[in-house]
């Protein structure tokens, strides 16, 4: 693995060095005013063969590492030292029990409540967050409605407020002229 790195950074020197030379030929002939000459160029071109190849042969052991971590197989195999240790369970006789089986029963009914217990609670967790989603659903289209029907109620009471009014103007209009 740290050869393949090694390659990569040989490959990017490679890189620089091989810009820098094509900098430094072009750069003396502008310098000059004049075409970089052929023995600059000849120069250059056996650079980039040389680094060329190098990186032809990186790459070929690169691909040959790969082809042999293709092939490579790892067996894993994994023994236990010893058993695992088994609970026993003493089978208790009913006809007389001394305090120290009493005392085992009391602890095993306890631990087994205390475990039907801690089952039941993190089920109901389960049912609760399962079904959060639904109640969130459905305790918002509820307070929907409620806005909507308060509102319905609140023009109900304005209309009815307004025809009472203009019902009152017509009965005191309806008086004045009797009169």
């Amino acid at each position: 693995m740290m050869n393949i790195f090694l390659f990569i950074i040989v490959g990017l020197i490679a890189s620089f060095v091989l810009a820098f030379l094509i900098i430094k030929v072009l750069g003396m002939g502008k310098k000059e005013g004049r075409e970089p000459d052929n023995s600059a160029m000849i120069l250059l071109q056996n650079q980039i063969d040389y680094l060329t190849s190098d990186i032809e042969a990186y790459e070929g052991q690169i691909r040959m590492w790969d082809s042999l971590v293709n092939q490579s197989t790892i067996s894993v195999t994994i023994y236990q030292a010893e058993g695992p240790e088994e609970i026993e369970e003493e089978e208790i006789e009913w006809d007389t029990l001394t305090l120290s089986k009493v005392g085992k029963l009391m602890k095993n009914g306890f631990t087994k409540t205390c475990n039907v217990i801690f089952s039941i609670i993190q089920w109901m967790l389960v049912i609760i967050v399962s079904i959060l989603p639904i109640i969130v659903l459905i305790s918002v289209a509820v307070v929907i409605i409620i806005l909507i029907k308060k509102s319905q109620k609140k023009k109900l009471l304005l209309s009815q407020k307004t025809l009472g009014s203009s019902d009152e103007s017509s009965d005191e209009s309806s008086d004045e002229t009797k009169i």
